[in-house]
């Protein structure tokens, strides 16, 4: 499985060309690993949530990818993730104010305007026409997601 979230559209449902080369490589990609070469990631996918409150009192939530070709991409203006509530609604009190890439090539650090709580999830992809910009090296796309944010 492979997404195509980050594609530009023609129309509303409709990937444009460069969008389909795109999309073609990236299928390839996933062929090729089933069939001749094991090793070939299928590109980033969610592995682990921490999340904290930092010195200034703001929260961090700190994301772990697992099959990463390279390093993530891009380092900084990282978009398409979303706080939610607990009843699943845009987070009231907790905003996402600063997304970019960890510490390490398979990390992404969001800095929030408060500590999340728990029922707090963090979606990426969220909506019927979201931003997202989160590739690989090898330009596989993150896959969407849905995920219940650890407390301390």
């Amino acid at each position: 499985m492979t997404t195509a979230v980050d594609l530009s559209l023609n129309d509303m449902i409709h990937i444009d060309a460069p969008g389909l080369i795109r999309l073609g490589g990236r299928m390839a990609r996933l062929a090729l690993g089933l069939i001749a070469d094991k090793k070939i990631s299928r590109g980033p996918r969610l592995e682990k949530i921490a999340s904290s409150k930092n010195r200034r009192g703001f929260g961090e939530i700190l994301l772990k990818f697992s099959g990463v070709a390279g390093k993530l991409t891009p380092e900084q203006s990282i978009q398409g993730f979303v706080l939610v509530n607990a009843e699943g609604a845009i987070h009231p009190k907790r905003a996402i104010f600063q997304a970019r890439r960890g510490a390490k090539a398979n990390e992404i650090l969001l800095r929030t305007t408060a500590p999340c709580e728990s029922g707090d999830k963090i979606f990426y992809g969220k909506g019927l026409s979201p931003i997202c910009n989160v590739v690989d090296e090898a330009d596989m796309a993150l896959l969407t997601f849905c995920a219940e944010i650890p407390t301390t």
